[in-house]
Order: C-alpha cells, then sequence, then structure tokens
C-alpha cells in the first residue's frame, strides 16, 4: 500500500537518498559530462537547501512511502509565475520514482495528490519544464491532459538541448 505525505525536515537525508538513486537511475544518460552531473547533484540535493527547502511555506515536498520504505517523491512550488503569460500557478518541479517502482501507478498517485493540494491552495494551473529528449516523462504528463505550450532551450556548460513547458489548468 502507498502512502503519500508531506515531507519535513526530519526527512532530508531519505529525500537526498531517494532524489540521487532515482535521478541517477532515469537521467543519467541525458548527462554528456559526468562531472557536470555530478555537480549539478551535488547543488540540487545538497542537505541545506533540502532542509531550507523543506521549511519554506511556498514550497511542497511529498514523500511516497510503500510498507515504510520510501519509494519516490514529488516537489511542488506555489504561485510561480509561467515563463509563457506570466500567470502565476503550481511548478511542478519533481515527480520521481526509484527504478524499482515504475510502471505500478505509483506515478499516478503522486500526481493525483500534486493536483488535489494544488486545487485545495487555489493554484489556477499546474505547470513543469521536461526535456524533449526525456519522452517517458513527456508522454506520462501529456496522458494526464497537460498540454505544451512552449519550447525553451536549456543550458549547461557542455551540452545544449530543448525542454517544453507543460501546463494544465486547475480552476
Amino acid at each position: 500500500m502507498l502512502t503519500i505525505r508531506t515531507a519535513g525536515v526530519a526527512d532530508a537525508a531519505t529525500l537526498q537518498q531517494v532524489a540521487r538513486e532515482s535521478y541517477l537511475h532515469h537521467f543519467a544518460h541525458l548527462w554528456q559530462v559526468a562531472a557536470e552531473m555530478e555537480e549539478f547533484l551535488a547543488e540540487e540535493y545538497n542537505r541545506d537547501t533540502l532542509e531550507a527547502e523543506l521549511a519554506n511555506p511556498d514550497i511542497l515536498w511529498l514523500l511516497a512511502e510503500s510498507e515504510g520504505q520510501p519509494i519516490g517523491f514529488a516537489k511542488v512550488c506555489w504561485d510561480r509565475p509561467r515563463p509563457d503569460n506570466s500567470e502565476t500557478g503550481a511548478l511542478l518541479q519533481k515527480l520521481y520514482l526509484m527504478p524499482e517502482q515504475t510502471g505500478q501507478g505509483y506515478g499516478n498517485q503522486l500526481w493525483d495528490a500534486v493536483l488535489a493540494e494544488a486545487r485545495r491552495r487555489g493554484q489556477r494551473s499546474l505547470w513543469l519544464t521536461v526535456l524533449q529528449n526525456n519522452p517517458r516523462a513527456r508522454t506520462f504528463y501529456l496522458r494526464r491532459g497537460m498540454e505544451s505550450i512552449q519550447t525553451l532551450p536549456f543550458s549547461s556548460a557542455s551540452q545544449r538541448s530543448l525542454m517544453d513547458v507543460l501546463a494544465i489548468p486547475l480552476a
């Protein structure tokens, strides 16, 4: 049975471990330079950063657990301006599952929890960015009613790609 709960500061170490493992499984192949990816992970999932975000009321971290074990998470930022029109909405920054947990419907349950909380908070829309060279994630969101509203460049020190901005109205 899946349990989804709001994560708190005490969950920082758990999120750090789950985030790193799930990210490496799902996204390592998209990086051309491993050292650059490691630098990204060190910044993105830095313990101090995670603790600050977990204490921030403008950011929601949901932790998904099965039989007491963490299997995934979602991160949502409230009232963030969309890049296409500056209308504010909920920005879904992350929805990741551990490698062995994909394909079991847990992503749908996390998605539903994110939507429910965004609606409860009165967000007008839910939006996110997804790399075009990540078709599995893109398909997941499009099947849930999101629409592509804009394409933006994404760049790092060593590579360039495109990402789509996807959105779904909530109000």
